[in-house]
């Protein structure tokens, strides 16, 4: 199973290859608020999140708080594959 420092590498990864390798990311950054991405954008974001640590992403789950940043994502991702995905 990834550790939470690995999951948040994944994660800022992603997001630097997606969006924007000049950005400086933190694990508190509000993703959404400083413009990282949009509502269109968390969507694909979920997709990869699915695909990469293979879990599957509830409805009631998809909730702004969860994505809040690189952070709040690693923490409910290693939650997620604790239960099992």
């Amino acid at each position: 199973m990834a550790d939470g420092s690995d999951i948040s590498k994944r994660i800022e990864t992603y997001i630097l290859e997606e969006f924007d390798p000049d950005m400086a990311l933190t694990a508190d950054l509000p993703l959404r608020e400083s413009g990282v991405f949009d509502s269109a954008d968390i969507m694909e974001f979920i997709a990869f999140l699915e695909e990469e640590f293979d879990i599957f992403v509830e409805d009631d789950e998809m909730v702004a708080a969860t994505f809040q940043s690189i952070g709040s994502t690693a923490a409910f991702v290693e939650q997620k594959l604790a239960e099992g995905g």
